[in-house]
């Protein structure tokens, strides 16, 4: 998305709402743990439980404080979410089957941040 002829406060409200409305679509998702191991190629790939969903919230969770939220007053909150995530970072979460307490916590990570992009100016 190239916005290079806007003022920059027009061009990170334009990344604000655009990062708003993806994070909306991702709550509508399915948190339903089906039976099947998923793949983003499945057909019916909308489920919570995939793993690359929760490498998209530590992307979009690193996307949203070095290119939207570049104060330094958002530091604390980065730093309590990126700690949060990094229990999605690892190998042991990798290898093992997600959890329902995995999809609760990856939807209280993208509330917060919907809630944190919203109260912004």
């Amino acid at each position: 998305m190239a916005f290079w002829w806007l003022p920059e406060h027009l061009i990170t409200q334009e990344r604000k709402l655009f990062m708003i409305k993806q994070l909306e679509e991702q709550k509508t998702w399915s948190s339903d743990i089906p039976d099947q191991l998923l793949h983003s190629i499945s057909e019916s790939y909308k489920y919570k439980v995939r793993k690359g969903r929760f490498g998209w919230i530590v992307h979009r969770t690193e996307v949203i404080f070095d290119q939207i939220l570049v104060d330094e007053k958002y530091e604390p909150v980065r730093k309590e979410l990126m700690t949060t995530l990094r229990a999605f970072c690892n190998d042991e979460f990798r290898a093992r089957n997600t959890t329902k307490e995995d999809i609760e916590k990856g939807d209280v990570i993208i509330d917060r941040l919907i809630k944190i992009l919203q109260d912004t100016e």
